[in-house]
C-alpha cells in the first residue's frame, strides 16, 4: 500500500532539506533529498495526484541541479517528463528530456551515464504519444544493447526494461 510505505515521506523530505541547507554535508543531503523527492512523485502519481507528482518532480529536478552530478540531473529530468507527460505537458516534457539527452550525450561514454541517456530516449518517447515513439525507443534500444541490463540510479535500463517501455508505449499509442 503507497499510502502506508511513504507515510512518513513528508518528515523525511523536510528534515533531508535542512541538512540540504545547513548540514556539515549538504551534498550527501541534497542527493539523498533527490532520491526522496523521486519516490514521493511516484507515489503521488501512483495515487493519483499528477499536480503533487509534477510539483515533486519540479523540486527534485532543482535539487539534483544543485548538486552539479549530470546523471543525477539527468535521473530527476527522467522522473520530471514522465510527471509532465501524466498531467497533459507532453511538449515540454519531450523538449526537456531531449535538451539533457543533448547535454549528457557530449560526455557519456560509460554504461552507466549511457543508462541515463537511454532512460531519457524513453521519457521523450512517451512524451510523444499517441504519435510515434519509434524514433526515440530505437535510438534507448542501441543504447541498452550497448550497456546490457543496468541498475545505475535505480533506473533499470537495459533490453529487458526497454521491452517492458515499448510494450507500454504501444498500448498507450493504440
Amino acid at each position: 500500500d503507497y499510502s502506508d510505505g511513504n507515510k512518513d515521506i513528508a518528515l523525511v523530505i523536510a528534515e533531508l532539506h535542512q541538512h540540504a541547507v545547513n548540514g556539515a554535508r549538504k551534498l550527501e543531503a541534497l542527493r539523498l533529498l533527490v532520491r526522496a523527492l523521486d519516490a514521493a512523485a511516484w507515489t503521488a502519481r501512483v495515487l493519483g495526484y499528477t499536480d503533487l507528482a509534477g510539483w515533486m518532480a519540479e523540486r527534485e529536478h532543482e535539487a539534483a541541479k544543485l548538486t552539479e552530478d549530470r546523471d543525477l540531473i539527468g535521473f530527476a529530468v527522467f522522473t520530471r517528463s514522465l510527471m509532465l507527460a501524466a498531467a497533459e505537458g507532453r511538449p515540454l516534457a519531450r523538449i526537456m528530456a531531449e535538451r539533457t539527452v543533448d547535454d549528457l550525450s557530449r560526455r557519456a561514454s560509460d554504461d552507466r551515464a549511457l543508462q541515463v541517456v537511454g532512460s531519457l530516449h524513453v521519457a521523450a518517447a512517451h512524451a510523444v504519444l499517441p504519435s510515434s515513439p519509434d524514433v526515440y525507443l530505437d535510438e534507448a534500444d542501441r543504447l541498452a544493447q550497448r550497456t546490457g541490463d543496468g541498475t545505475h540510479l535505480r533506473l533499470w535500463f537495459g533490453p529487458t526494461n526497454l521491452a517492458l517501455w515499448r510494450m507500454k508505449t504501444a498500448v498507450e499509442a493504440g
